[in-house]
């Protein structure tokens, strides 16, 4: 069995960070013990962790030897409050506001409780 992590912005984290070393902050909520988890795997990327109440959850992909198949199991995601949200989008702003960032990626999909993150960032 392998663990890592598999996350959306994470995976394109990783990458840049190998294209570019240093070039890469990641901005993330993260919460419970698989959180911690999520932040010691990615400790070679500069992070900024949103600690939030709600477990970040965890994804099985199951592969089969005999036909090569898969499949997954996506836990649903804990909902982020609104006063951890606010903590999002201020902690996005305050990052976009160190100036020298040449492009900002957003990907993933969103618990519950940040999916107007993007609009609210952009404002």
């Amino acid at each position: 069995m392998a663990t890592g992590t598999g996350g959306k912005g994470q995976n394109t984290a990783k990458v840049l960070q190998q294209l570019e070393p240093g070039c890469v902050r990641l901005l993330h909520p993260l919460g419970g013990s698989s959180g911690d988890y999520v932040a010691a795997e990615l400790s070679a990327i500069s992070q900024r962790t949103v600690a939030v109440q709600a477990a970040t959850r965890i994804c099985s992909t199951m592969l089969s030897e005999a036909d090569r198949s898969n499949t997954e199991i996506i836990e649903p995601s804990g909902t982020i409050s609104a006063e951890e949200s606010a903590l999002v989008v201020a902690a996005a702003r305050e990052e976009l506001g160190k100036g020298g960032v040449k492009a900002v990626v957003v990907c993933g999909t969103f618990p519950p409780g940040l999916e107007a993150v993007y609009q609210q960032v952009a404002a």
